[in-house]
């Protein structure tokens, strides 16, 4: 039942990242192979444990270019990662499963980032 769930929240995630668009290309532009995020999470509780997954797609066409997955241990988040493709908008999404006590509570974010040079 919840690998269901996650499928159905995904796909709605896909949906909404359609919609976006952040950083349009433009002709003869030079695109950065690198780029770095810092990205800030707040937990809604305290007590909460779990998991934090990350996916960086590019768009158009949803690409998947990152994808990593982190404890609550640390609220801020930062990392370099490399795109194959960077000619088009991108956006973060965070699908996080908070646990506290027997009950899992699991969320979508999606965050749309301008391109960064490093």
């Amino acid at each position: 039942m919840n690998l269901y769930l996650y499928a159905i929240l995904l796909s709605a995630c896909a949906s909404v990242i359609q919609a976006m668009q952040v950083w349009a290309p433009q002709q003869n532009a030079e695109y950065p192979v690198s780029t770095k995020i810092d990205a800030k999470y707040q937990i809604s509780n305290a007590l909460s444990s779990g998991t934090r997954n990350m996916y960086v797609y590019v768009e158009p066409g949803h690409k998947l270019v990152h994808k990593s997955s982190y404890p609550y241990t640390s609220m801020d988040v930062s990392f370099t990662f490399r795109a194959p493709a960077t000619k088009g908008p991108f956006a973060l999404v965070f699908y996080d499963e908070q646990t506290a006590g027997v009950l899992q509570f699991p969320f979508v974010n999606v965050v749309n980032v301008a391109l960064t040079a490093v």
